[in-house]
């Protein structure tokens, strides 16, 4: 039987050596940081990899170990900051959904339309956490009811679009004082309005509820305007319902 030579001889066969990992140097590293000396401040998640060095005192030495830990104790804190930020406005815009439900409900509760215009005017505030609520009407007509003042307040034709800047449904105004013309004898308590165009039907007056509030900065253009839109087309259902209109 023939022997090889690495048999005659005993020796283990070599291994093929393992190829280098091709790391950048430390010099390499530090002309980098040189000519990039915003990098880390881009990338604030590696300070929690790197170990920090001793601290020394003396001159043109910087405390990299202080640098890095404010560093992160900023980061942390501005986290928790966004993160209350965040709680805070799920939490207002979760009450402010329950209110405008609750009113809501309210509103579809009536049992007739003197009842409908007395929920508007004297549980609906309340409901909506606002000062005070009108329903107003362009109309010369009649309306329903036993006669007198039912607490709709009569507007002449026209007055309503101009309130309006186009063919929007609501109007938000952060600061505004009330107008006898719209909310009638609790005007001068209001600093803060919500306008919201009611559109009953084709042949049809349109109206208007105006929310006001007692506070300025209530109501404001950068605030969201579906909930409030939702509120106009509920009140427009509810008048259209007992004026005897098909919806």
């Amino acid at each position: 039987m023939s022997v090889s030579s690495d048999d005659a001889t005993g020796a283990a066969p070599e291994k093929a050596a393992a190829p280098e990992h091709d790391e950048p140097s430390a010099e390499s590293v530090v002309a980098f940081l040189r000519r990039h000396p915003a990098f880390l401040n881009d990338h604030p998640e590696l300070f929690s990899a790197l170990v920090p060095p001793e601290f020394k005192r003396g001159e043109g030495v910087l405390d990299m170990q202080a640098f890095m830990v404010g560093r992160l104790q900023s980061e942390m804190r501005n986290m928790e900051r966004r993160e209350k930020t965040l709680l805070a406005a799920a939490e207002a815009n979760a009450a402010v959904q329950a209110r405008i439900l609750e009113g809501a409900e309210a509103l579809l509760r009536a049992r007739s339309f003197e009842n409908l215009i007395r929920v508007i005017n004297d549980e609906l505030p309340e409901m909506l956490a606002v000062g005070t609520i009108s329903l107003c009407v362009e109309t010369e007509d009649p309306l329903p009811g036993k006669g007198g003042d039912i607490g709709v307040i009569i507007m002449k034709a026209g007055m309503i679009d101009s309130l309006f800047t186009g063919d929007e449904t609501v109007a938000l105004h952060a600061e505004m004082t009330g107008e006898q013309t719209i909310f009638g004898a609790a005007a001068g308590e209001v600093r803060s309005v919500a306008l919201l165009r009611l559109r009953f039907g084709p042949g049809l007056p349109i109206g208007l509820l105006a929310l006001g509030a007692n506070e300025a900065d209530e109501f404001d253009v950068r605030q969201s305007t579906d909930l409030l839109a939702f509120v106009a087309r509920v009140v427009e259902f509810c008048v259209r319902r007992w004026l005897g209109v098909r919806n």
